[in-house]
C-alpha cells in the first residue's frame, strides 16, 4: 500500500513541476509581446482602407470601411464624420489605428472633417465623404411611362433610403390626385396609377419633407415624333389600329402584318415625314444626352428584316436597325410577351449612307444647329433581304433626354 502511495505522490510531483515550468514559460513568452499604450493626446496622420493599406485617401463613400491612422488612439470614446457619430463599439481600436465603417447617414452639416475624442483630448483631420444626391430618374416596368391606368407604375430613383423615403411616409401625386405607394425601396417606388389619369400628367413624389418631380410625364407627349393618334402619321399607307387584338397601349398603334419582299420598298410598312428636332426639345451638341424610345409588341419570332429608324442630317444620313442595332439586317430572335418599351441611345445610331462621306459606318457623336433647327427627313420602315411573312406592332416613337 505504501509503495502505491509513494508512486502516486511521485506522479503528482512530476505533474506539478511540469505545470510550474509551463506556466513560467508562458509568462516569459507573454512578456515578449509588446503591449500598446497611450501616453498623450491623440493625433491623426492619414486614412487608408483595409484593402489598400499602403495608399492614403482624402475621401470615401458612405458605408465604406476606412482605417484612421495616428498615435495615442487607445482611449478614444467618440468618432464623428462630419456631424454623424460612429458606433465606437463596432470599431476596431488600437493605439495607432481605428478601423470603422462610415455611417450610411446624410449629415446635417458638412464640415469635411473626421474628429476623434477621448479622455486624453480631441483632434480632427480634413476628410471628404461623398454624399450622393437624391435622384428621381424616370419610369420602369414593361411599358414605363405608358403603363395603363390601374396598373402598377415603377418610379426609378437613387438613394431613396438615404433621404428617408419609406412606404409609410411617401406620397405620389398624379397632377392633383395623391396616392400611397404599394412599395418603396432604395431605388424604386411602386404605385397604382389612378383611373382616368390623362396624358402628359406631371408626377411628383414626396416624403413630407422633400418633394421631387419625375423628369418625364405620365404618357409624355412632348417628345413624340411618330404617333398613330389621331390618324396615320406623315406620308404613308401604313395600317393603324386601336385593337381589340392586341389591346392598345395608348390609342392607335402601327400594324406591320403581311408578306415582306426581299429588299422591297413597301409603303404599307413605311412612315416618313419632315421633322424639326428642336420641336421635341433637342438642342445642338452631344448625342449622348438623348435616347429614342417606343413601344413594340412582337408576338412571333423576329430574326431578320429590321425596323429601320432613319434620319437625314446635314452631316449625312444615319439610322438604327431595330432590334439588332447599327446596320445589321438580322440577328438573335426577338419576341415579346406583350407591349414593351425599348430604349435606343442616339449614340448607337450609325451613319449608313454615302452622303455621310468619310463618316459612313461611324457612330453619330453630335448634332449641329442645322440638324435640329431645320426640317429634316425622317423615316421608319421595315426593310431587309428575306422574303417572309411578318407581324409586329409599334407605337409612340419619341426622342427624350437620357436620365
Amino acid at each position: 500500500m505504501k509503495k502505491v502511495q509513494s508512486k502516486l505522490y511521485m506522479r503528482l510531483g512530476v505533474y506539478l513541476l511540469a505545470g510550474s515550468l509551463l506556466f513560467t514559460a508562458c509568462e516569459q513568452e507573454e512578456s515578449l509581446v509588446p503591449v500598446e499604450s497611450c501616453s498623450g493626446a491623440p493625433t491623426l496622420t492619414e486614412v487608408t482602407k483595409p484593402t489598400q493599406r499602403s495608399e492614403t485617401f482624402q475621401g470615401a463613400e458612405l458605408d465604406e470601411w476606412i482605417i484612421l491612422k495616428g498615435t495615442n488612439l487607445c482611449n478614444i470614446s467618440k468618432i464623428t464624420v462630419n456631424d454623424v457619430e460612429v458606433d465606437v463599439k463596432a470599431a476596431h481600436v488600437t493605439a495607432s489605428e481605428i478601423t470603422f465603417q462610415i455611417p450610411k447617414i446624410i449629415p446635417g452639416e458638412i464640415s469635411n472633417k473626421i474628429t476623434v475624442s477621448g479622455a486624453s483630448g480631441e483632434t480632427s483631420m480634413n476628410f471628404n465623404v461623398n454624399v450622393p444626391p437624391l435622384a428621381i430618374v424616370g419610369f420602369g416596368g414593361a411599358v414605363e411611362e405608358f403603363t395603363p391606368a390601374g396598373q402598377t407604375l415603377i418610379i426609378k430613383a437613387r438613394n431613396l433610403d438615404l433621404y428617408d423615403f419609406t412606404q409609410e411616409n411617401t406620397q405620389v401625386s398624379f397632377g392633383a390626385t395623391t396616392v400611397k405607394p404599394t412599395a418603396v425601396t432604395a431605388s424604386e417606388i411602386r404605385v397604382a396609377i389612378p383611373a382616368n389619369t390623362p396624358e402628359n400628367t406631371v408626377v411628383k413624389v414626396s416624403n413630407g419633407t422633400i418633394e421631387r418631380e419625375v423628369p418625364l410625364h405620365y404618357k409624355d407627349q412632348r417628345g413624340l415624333i411618330f404617333t398613330a393618334d389621331p390618324e396615320k402619321p406623315g406620308w404613308t399607307s401604313i395600317k393603324i389600329s386601336n385593337g381589340p387584338n392586341p389591346a392598345p397601349i395608348s390609342g392607335n398603334y402601327v400594324v406591320i402584318d403581311g408578306n415582306i419582299g426581299a429588299w422591297d420598298w413597301n409603303e404599307d410598312y413605311h412612315v416618313a415625314d419632315m421633322k424639326r428636332l428642336a420641336d421635341y426639345g433637342v438642342t445642338p451638341g452631344s448625342v449622348d444626352r438623348y435616347v429614342i424610345k417606343m413601344e413594340v409588341y412582337v408576338p412571333e419570332d423576329w430574326t431578320s428584316n429590321p425596323l429601320r429608324i432613319w434620319y437625314k442630317s446635314q452631316g449625312g444620313t444615319f439610322n438604327y436597325n431595330f432590334p439588332w442595332g447599327g446596320t445589321n439586317y438580322s440577328g438573335a430572335t426577338f419576341r415579346t410577351s406583350g407591349w414593351q418599351t425599348v430604349t435606343i441611345p442616339l449614340a448607337d445610331f450609325v451613319y449608313s449612307e454615302d452622303d455621310a462621306g468619310s463618316k459612313k459606318g461611324q457612330n453619330v457623336k453630335t448634332l449641329d444647329a442645322a440638324d435640329v433647327n431645320e426640317l429634316r427627313e425622317m423615316r421608319v420602315y421595315v426593310f431587309g433581304g428575306d422574303a417572309k411573312k411578318m407581324r409586329l406592332y409599334w407605337d409612340n416613337l419619341r426622342i427624350v433626354p437620357k436620365y
